[in-house]
């Protein structure tokens, strides 16, 4: 198993939200000496009805020893090489 998971466990908090078959999704985790990560996204299944995702969200990551707010893109490029790495494509 990598090093990486190797180390302190993550602090975890959540939210759940439910407004009929609509909802309302938050998590946030922090990994001391890694970082913060907060996301918050919807369901809305009959959106599919319409043309439009039924899911929709964002994530931000914050450094850990600033708070700064970190650049999406770079998220977004870790995530992408991971789920391509993990499918082997």
């Amino acid at each position: 198993m990598p090093e990486a998971h190797h180390g302190p466990g993550p602090m975890i908090k959540g939210q759940f939200m439910e407004r009929g078959q609509n909802a309302l999704i938050k998590r946030a985790a922090w990994i001391d000496g890694i970082g913060i990560g907060a996301m918050c996204f919807t369901v809305f299944p009959q959106n599919s009805a319409r043309n439009l995702q039924s899911v929709q969200g964002t994530m931000f990551v914050f450094d850990d020893h600033t708070g700064a707010l970190l650049d999406s893109d770079v998220v977004t490029y870790r995530k992408t090489a991971a789920d391509w790495r993990c499918t082997g494509n």
